[in-house]
C-alpha cells in the first residue's frame, strides 16, 4: 500500500489523491503502475 501510494505522490499533487480507493483502479489511470510495482516488489517466492 505504501508503494502505491508513494508511486502516486510521484506523479499527482497530494490534494488530487483520494484518501479512500482500491488499488486495482491505479492501473487504470496509470498504465506503467502494474509494471512498476512489479520491480520494485521482485519476483514471487517460490
Amino acid at each position: 500500500m505504501r508503494m502505491s501510494f508513494e508511486f502516486l505522490l510521484e506523479r499527482e499533487p497530494p490534494g488530487s489523491i483520494l484518501p479512500v480507493f482500491d488499488l486495482d483502479i491505479i492501473g487504470r489511470y496509470f498504465p506503467e503502475y502494474v509494471a512498476t510495482m512489479r520491480r520494485q516488489v521482485g519476483p514471487p517466492a517460490s
